[in-house]
């Protein structure tokens, strides 16, 4: 076998023996997917976040229709377990599935766009968001999030260093939302609420 056709494959592969620099090759760490797989994957939890909520939603639905015509019959007692049964799913819906904007204030003024699911809580790509929404929903002033430390790397094979600890203040946060989101976020929090009261009440029972 000749020599070059031992080198050619070697070339075809990024080597070369006359010292020009191959084709760069791009180190994923692992757990790290890359950025289309990132968007694949999000799509993904959208789309099945969507399918639970029209079930959820369809079980509301059921269970609201169901006890209207109980109480129709005057089956007053169980047309109302049932209506207050569709609490839960309206709950979950509501608080927990239902794919929404987070439109959480960023430092920009501008409102978040990233996806959240229920309207009770912020997305998690924006850092305090998740609970800095929740916060504002309990009506516990303006949510706060802590800064992001952000971490300096020296040249070389050193260890990397954490910057001193800023004395920024916490960031407030706001959100830019209608009166529907408001509503819908206290309507599956009280939902939520009274569902577990209707558990307990069922179990001791």
């Amino acid at each position: 076998m000749s020599p070059s056709a031992l080198i050619e494959p070697m070339e075809a592969e990024g080597f070369s023996w006359s010292g020009r620099q191959g084709p760069r090759v791009r180190l994923l760490t692992p757990g790290t997917p890359p950025q289309g797989g990132r968007k694949m994957a999000r799509q993904s939890t959208i789309k099945s976040m969507k399918g639970v909520s029209a079930i959820l939603f369809l079980a509301v639905a059921g269970l609201v229709t169901a006890g209207i015509v109980q109480i129709r019959h005057e089956y007053l007692l169980t047309g109302t377990e049932l209506i207050g049964w569709a609490l839960v799913p309206l709950s979950l819906l509501l608080g927990f599935t239902l794919p929404v904007r987070c439109r959480v204030i960023r430092t920009n003024r501008k409102a978040c766009g990233n996806w959240a699911y229920g309207l009770l809580f912020g997305c998690r790509s924006g850092a305090g968001h998740w609970s800095g929404k929740f916060r504002v929903r309990l009506g516990l002033g303006h949510g706060e999030a802590k800064p992001i430390e952000r971490r300096r790397q020296s040249s070389g094979n050193t260890a990397a260093l954490n910057q001193p600890a800023s004395r920024t203040k916490p960031v407030k946060v706001t959100v830019e939302e209608n009166n529907f989101a408001k509503v819908g976020a206290w309507v599956g929090l009280i939902s939520g609420i009274v569902s577990i009261i209707q558990a307990i009440i069922s179990v001791l029972h």
